[in-house]
């Protein structure tokens, strides 16, 4: 994605993107136990995609020139 953006300068690949991914992120977060998981294996997981979810919106943003809240 992000090498389409920078190859056809158009920052809207990207927006789309981010928009897409917190979009599934929030659909998985709101259906799915994270921190309530009932097995450690799965809990861990699912907070390692919590977090690698987070790494790439907030790089994105970044790249965007959009400030980055501490939390969301």
């Amino acid at each position: 994605v992000l090498e389409e953006t920078l190859k056809t300068y158009k920052p809207n690949i990207l927006c789309s993107y981010l928009f897409e991914l917190e979009q599934a992120f929030s659909h998985f977060y709101n259906n799915i136990p994270v921190i309530n998981a009932q097995r450690q294996c799965l809990r861990e997981a699912r907070l390692h995609l919590v977090e690698a979810t987070g790494y790439i919106l907030a790089n994105g943003l970044q790249i965007l020139g959009i400030e980055v809240p501490e939390k969301m």
